[in-house]
């Protein structure tokens, strides 16, 4: 049996909380070593994902502010932190 399907026979054992478990180690193995293994690859980004991302509610949600984030930030600052 090779390890995948030996991992896999594991797995499917084990309770639901214990699968989150070992999922969880096996994504920090990946990030440990990330040159080896298909989890080296970097997932593609495709026309649904930035579709979906741009029509979010929350893109352009000051879009109609009249100032920019620099002096926005620093009139909030200056009259939140009056003493």
């Amino acid at each position: 049996m090779s390890h995948a399907g030996e991992l896999n026979e594991i797995f499917e054992r084990l309770p639901p909380e214990a699968q989150r478990e070992a999922l969880d180690f096996l994504l920090f193995l990946g990030q440990r070593y990330p040159e080896s293994g298909p989890l080296a690859k970097k997932p593609s980004v495709d026309e649904a994902t930035t579709a979906s991302i741009r029509d979010h509610p929350a893109v352009g949600m000051w879009a109609d502010r009249s100032e920019d984030s620099q002096a926005l930030l620093a009139r909030i600052r200056s009259e939140q932190w009056r003493t």
